[in-house]
């Protein structure tokens, strides 16, 4: 479980996710809340910029050893083009609490969208040369249950217009399905096309160049400074242990080697002992088959039941051989 409008719950996620695994691949910061009144939660942040930045900031930097870990890995930010909507106000990094501030929620919602965006530019610009990539994207107007947010707000009148008009006849015509919605997501997830293009932002599976304002890098990096400032102790979780556990690797990996040549060698030793076997079986045959020739029956008696035994031990040692490959390849698959 995870609520992103506490730290604390964020932290406890992190570490049970820590505690199981050795690495992460794909971390999506999806969640979030928009156009809501004003809420200050427990950590006394606004709501709104806490759940859809403050959280996923500090989850993508306690699981930055995890990252770190993956061959590949990536940190993908659904933000918003209602970052734009403070293109005139500008970004207010001095009352995030909106205390001294009268309350906006749309000012609200799009300076945690811009927060988005430049925090996946800083972050890229902090994890270069690593296997980390970042991105983030606009999803488009998704017919989501994030619509009720407006809804709850709207009055008696407003609501009946609402849900005649907007939900009826626009969402169908010009609003995307939840799997529609997914796709630029899943683009700055796994396509290969853009692995090195870290901290670029993209819509409808395309680049897109963002505003002048969204990029400005003194912004993001006083973001970054004020977003650590205020959700505190930003360490990587587990790293120690992830480190522990690339030595565990190479180690396994280097005793199966040396597994894999003793047991080569082992199968050499039997497959020696079989030709030997085998050859010594059919020199009795050849001096059973001259004994017969010659008429001497106790020979060819006493070869019988020399052949018998050779026979028996050939084919004691073969079986063993097939076992013992069977078990190997059992464990094989196990492991896998």
């Amino acid at each position: 479980e995870l609520d992103l409008s506490s730290f604390a719950s964020v932290r406890k996620f992190a570490q049970k996710i820590v505690d199981k695994e050795t690495k992460l691949d794909i971390l999506v910061c999806n969640a979030g809340v928009r156009m809501v009144e004003k809420t200050i939660t427990e950590d006394g942040q606004e709501l709104v910029f806490q759940v859809n930045h403050l959280g996923h900031f500090l989850l993508t930097n306690l699981f930055m050893g995890l990252l770190k870990a993956s061959d590949s890995a990536r940190v993908v930010s659904v933000t918003s083009t209602a970052y734009s909507w403070v293109k005139k106000s500008g970004m207010n990094l001095t009352d995030t609490t909106w205390t001294k501030t009268a309350y906006d929620k749309k000012l609200a919602f799009g300076q945690s969208k811009l927060a988005n965006i430049l925090f996946t530019r800083e972050l890229a610009a902090k994890t270069e040369g690593t296997s980390v990539s970042t991105f983030c994207l606009h999803p488009g107007i998704v017919a989501t249950d994030g619509f009720r947010y407006y809804e709850q707000n709207l009055s008696p009148v407003a609501r009946i217009f609402w849900n005649i008009f907007v939900v009826n006849l626009v969402k169908p015509l010009l609003f995307k399905s939840p799997a529609e919605g997914a796709q630029t997501t899943l683009f700055c997830c796994a396509d290969e096309s853009i692995k090195e293009k870290s901290g670029l932002f993209y819509v409808n599976c395309e680049e897109k160049s963002l505003e002048n304002f969204a990029k400005d890098k003194a912004l993001a990096e006083h973001l970054w400074n004020i977003s650590e400032d205020i959700v505190g102790d930003i360490t990587i979780l587990g790293a120690a242990n992830i480190e522990t556990v690339k030595v565990a690797e190479v180690k396994e990996t280097a005793e199966s080697k040396d597994g894999d040549t003793s047991s080569s060698d082992s199968e050499n030793d039997e497959k020696d002992q079989q030709m030997s076997l085998k050859t010594e079986s059919n020199e009795l045959t050849m001096k059973n088959t001259m004994n017969f020739e010659e008429g001497n029956t106790q020979s060819i008696l006493e070869s019988n039941l020399r052949t018998t035994t050779v026979t028996r031990r050939v084919v004691k040692t073969v079986i063993s051989s097939s076992q013992v490959s069977s078990a190997e390849n059992n464990v094989t698959i196990t492991e896998m």
